[in-house]
């Protein structure tokens, strides 16, 4: 685990004009405790949305992309990944605006995700 810090260094000057100095020390562990899974952001997109995640040791971490027809249309996997934060991308810029279902695995953690790719026409159409 990677320990990272930072210090802040302050002087205060209080109303009798004494002056105090100090320093606080932020230290905090980079990586996560647990395995998560953000939803995607953003969403409603167009064209590409991310999944970002994070694992608190050696991983793999697996993503499939879903019409609304079950048809799986985009698989994306990462390997071996060391503890720490990732994100996955789906770039939906060649498929028809629609209703998408994303899964992603990472160990024994699942999660399914319902996302909605608007090309811009229909979007600005919904807006009016």
């Amino acid at each position: 685990e990677e320990l990272k810090s930072f210090f802040l260094e302050y002087e205060i000057t209080g109303f009798n004009g004494e002056i105090s100095y100090g320093q606080i020390d932020f230290s905090y562990n980079s990586n996560p405790q647990k395995i998560f899974i953000n939803s995607p952001y953003p969403n409603p997109y167009n064209p590409s949305t991310k999944i970002e995640f994070g694992v608190p040791e050696k991983s793999n971490a697996f993503m499939e992309v879903h019409d609304i027809n079950g048809r799986l249309i985009h698989t994306n996997s990462m390997l071996n990944l060391e503890a720490g934060f990732y994100e996955f991308i789906w770039d939906g810029a060649d498929q028809p605006s629609g209703i998408y279902f994303i899964r992603v695995k990472i160990n024994n953690k699942v999660e399914n995700f319902r996302t909605m790719l608007i090309k811009w026409f229909l979007y600005i159409l919904l807006n009016l």
